[in-house]
Protein backbone atom coordinates (compact mmCIF):
# COMPACT_ATOMS: atom_id res chain seq x y z
CA UNK A 1 0.00 0.00 0.00
CA UNK A 2 1.42 3.32 -0.99
CA UNK A 3 0.41 6.82 0.18
CA UNK A 4 -1.11 8.04 3.41
CA UNK A 5 -4.65 8.17 4.66
CA UNK A 6 -5.71 11.11 6.78
CA UNK A 7 -9.28 11.58 7.96
CA UNK A 8 -10.46 14.60 9.94
CA UNK A 9 -13.90 14.81 11.45
CA UNK A 10 -14.78 18.21 12.87
CA UNK A 11 -17.36 19.27 15.38
CA UNK A 12 -17.93 22.47 17.33
CA UNK A 13 -15.60 22.90 20.25
CA UNK A 14 -17.22 24.20 23.40
CA UNK A 15 -14.78 25.04 26.15
CA UNK A 16 -15.38 23.20 29.41
CA UNK A 17 -17.97 25.13 31.37
CA UNK A 18 -18.40 27.66 28.55
CA UNK A 19 -21.83 29.13 27.87
CA UNK A 20 -23.22 31.44 25.21
CA UNK A 21 -26.87 32.30 24.81
CA UNK A 22 -27.52 35.11 22.30
CA UNK A 23 -30.53 37.28 23.12
CA UNK A 24 -31.74 40.81 22.63
CA UNK A 25 -34.68 43.09 23.32
CA UNK A 26 -36.16 45.83 21.17
CA UNK A 27 -37.78 49.19 21.74
CA UNK A 28 -39.76 50.20 18.66
CA UNK A 29 -40.52 53.86 17.94
CA UNK A 30 -43.07 53.22 15.23
CA UNK A 31 -43.82 56.78 14.11
CA UNK A 32 -40.08 57.37 13.54
CA UNK A 33 -39.37 53.92 11.98
CA UNK A 34 -36.60 53.48 14.58
CA UNK A 35 -35.65 50.53 16.76
CA UNK A 36 -33.32 50.50 19.76
CA UNK A 37 -31.74 47.06 20.08
CA UNK A 38 -30.43 46.03 23.51
CA UNK A 39 -28.10 43.06 23.85
CA UNK A 40 -29.26 40.59 26.52
CA UNK A 41 -26.75 37.84 25.69
CA UNK A 42 -25.65 35.58 28.52
CA UNK A 43 -22.10 34.30 28.26
CA UNK A 44 -19.28 32.98 30.40
CA UNK A 45 -16.85 34.84 28.13
CA UNK A 46 -16.23 38.56 28.62
CA UNK A 47 -14.98 38.97 25.05
CA UNK A 48 -17.78 38.84 22.47
CA UNK A 49 -18.28 40.08 18.93
CA UNK A 50 -21.66 41.05 17.44
CA UNK A 51 -23.09 40.84 13.95
CA UNK A 52 -26.55 42.33 13.42
CA UNK A 53 -28.61 41.89 10.25
CA UNK A 54 -31.52 44.35 10.36
CA UNK A 55 -33.46 42.63 7.58
CA UNK A 56 -33.31 45.60 5.23
CA UNK A 57 -29.87 44.97 3.72
CA UNK A 58 -27.95 46.83 6.43
CA UNK A 59 -25.74 45.46 9.22
CA UNK A 60 -23.94 46.55 12.36
CA UNK A 61 -21.23 45.25 14.70
CA UNK A 62 -22.29 47.44 17.65
CA UNK A 63 -23.37 45.91 20.95
CA UNK A 64 -26.59 47.98 21.31
CA UNK A 65 -27.33 49.55 17.93
CA UNK A 66 -30.09 52.01 17.10
CA UNK A 67 -31.41 51.44 13.59
CA UNK A 68 -33.47 53.76 11.41
CA UNK A 69 -35.60 52.03 8.77
CA UNK A 70 -36.48 53.84 5.55
CA UNK A 71 -40.04 52.56 5.13
CA UNK A 72 -42.89 50.74 6.85
CA UNK A 73 -42.94 46.99 6.58
CA UNK A 74 -41.96 43.77 8.32
CA UNK A 75 -38.28 43.03 8.93
CA UNK A 76 -36.57 39.83 10.09
CA UNK A 77 -33.75 40.86 12.42
CA UNK A 78 -30.93 38.47 13.35
CA UNK A 79 -28.10 38.78 15.86
CA UNK A 80 -25.08 36.47 15.73
CA UNK A 81 -22.84 36.59 18.82
CA UNK A 82 -19.40 34.95 18.79
CA UNK A 83 -16.73 34.53 21.40
CA UNK A 84 -13.72 36.40 19.96
CA UNK A 85 -11.56 33.27 20.30
CA UNK A 86 -13.90 31.62 17.79
CA UNK A 87 -14.83 28.73 20.06
CA UNK A 88 -18.53 29.52 20.42
CA UNK A 89 -21.26 31.15 18.34
CA UNK A 90 -25.01 31.58 18.86
CA UNK A 91 -27.80 33.52 17.19
CA UNK A 92 -31.18 35.02 18.00
CA UNK A 93 -33.81 36.55 15.75
CA UNK A 94 -37.11 38.40 15.87
CA UNK A 95 -39.56 40.17 13.59
CA UNK A 96 -39.91 43.97 13.73
CA UNK A 97 -43.09 45.42 12.25
CA UNK A 98 -43.84 48.97 11.19
CA UNK A 99 -47.37 48.32 9.97
CA UNK A 100 -49.98 50.64 11.43
CA UNK A 101 -53.27 49.03 12.44
CA UNK A 102 -56.52 49.93 10.69
CA UNK A 103 -58.73 51.42 13.39
CA UNK A 104 -62.51 51.47 12.98
CA UNK A 105 -64.73 53.44 15.39
CA UNK A 106 -67.85 52.21 13.62
CA UNK A 107 -70.46 54.24 11.74
CA UNK A 108 -71.73 57.59 13.02
CA UNK A 109 -74.68 57.13 15.38
CA UNK A 110 -77.79 58.81 16.72
CA UNK A 111 -78.44 58.47 20.43
CA UNK A 112 -81.22 59.43 22.82
CA UNK A 113 -80.19 62.00 25.42
CA UNK A 114 -79.09 60.45 28.72
CA UNK A 115 -79.51 56.86 27.44
CA UNK A 116 -76.30 54.80 27.70
CA UNK A 117 -74.62 53.88 24.41
CA UNK A 118 -71.81 51.34 24.05
CA UNK A 119 -69.10 52.53 21.66
CA UNK A 120 -66.91 49.94 19.96
CA UNK A 121 -63.53 50.51 18.31
CA UNK A 122 -61.76 47.69 16.47
CA UNK A 123 -58.36 46.98 14.97
CA UNK A 124 -55.93 47.69 17.82
CA UNK A 125 -54.76 46.31 21.14
CA UNK A 126 -54.85 49.63 23.03
CA UNK A 127 -57.12 52.67 22.59
CA UNK A 128 -57.65 56.29 23.58
CA UNK A 129 -60.78 58.38 22.90
CA UNK A 130 -60.72 62.20 22.67
CA UNK A 131 -62.42 64.10 24.11
CA UNK A 132 -63.23 61.99 27.14
CA UNK A 133 -66.50 63.88 27.69
CA UNK A 134 -69.49 61.62 28.54
CA UNK A 135 -67.32 58.43 28.44
CA UNK A 136 -67.03 55.81 31.19
CA UNK A 137 -63.33 55.18 30.34
CA UNK A 138 -61.49 56.89 27.45
CA UNK A 139 -58.71 54.26 27.39
CA UNK A 140 -60.65 51.15 26.35
CA UNK A 141 -62.08 49.93 23.04
CA UNK A 142 -65.69 49.93 24.20
CA UNK A 143 -66.50 52.76 26.63
CA UNK A 144 -70.10 53.48 27.63
CA UNK A 145 -71.26 56.95 26.65
CA UNK A 146 -74.03 58.84 28.44
CA UNK A 147 -74.83 61.43 25.74
CA UNK A 148 -76.09 64.91 26.53
CA UNK A 149 -74.98 66.90 23.47
CA UNK A 150 -73.76 66.24 19.93
CA UNK A 151 -70.08 65.29 19.94
CA UNK A 152 -67.41 63.94 17.61
CA UNK A 153 -64.86 61.54 19.05
CA UNK A 154 -61.43 60.68 17.69
CA UNK A 155 -60.25 57.24 18.72
CA UNK A 156 -56.57 56.38 18.45
CA UNK A 157 -55.75 52.68 18.32
CA UNK A 158 -52.31 51.13 18.76
CA UNK A 159 -50.86 47.75 17.83
CA UNK A 160 -48.27 45.79 19.83
CA UNK A 161 -45.40 47.62 18.10
CA UNK A 162 -46.70 51.06 19.08
CA UNK A 163 -47.90 51.93 15.57
CA UNK A 164 -51.21 53.77 15.55
CA UNK A 165 -54.13 54.92 13.43
CA UNK A 166 -57.17 57.09 14.16
CA UNK A 167 -60.84 57.15 13.22
CA UNK A 168 -63.69 59.50 14.07
CA UNK A 169 -67.19 58.84 15.34
CA UNK A 170 -69.92 61.50 15.26
CA UNK A 171 -72.70 61.14 17.80
CA UNK A 172 -75.89 63.12 17.18
CA UNK A 173 -78.10 63.38 20.26
CA UNK A 174 -81.86 63.25 19.77
CA UNK A 175 -83.65 65.41 22.35
CA UNK A 176 -87.30 66.02 23.24
CA UNK A 177 -88.68 62.79 21.80
CA UNK A 178 -91.90 62.93 23.85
Amino acid sequence: VTGCLDETISKPLIPAGGTLNARFTTTVVCDQLRVNFQDATQSSSPSLSYSWDFGDGTNSNEVDPVHQYSSTGTYNVKLVVSVTTGCMKDSSSTVVEFNPPVIDAGPDIQAISSSPVQLQAKGGVRYHWEPSTFLSDPDIANPVMLPKDDITYVVTGYNDGGCFDTDTLKVTVLKNLL
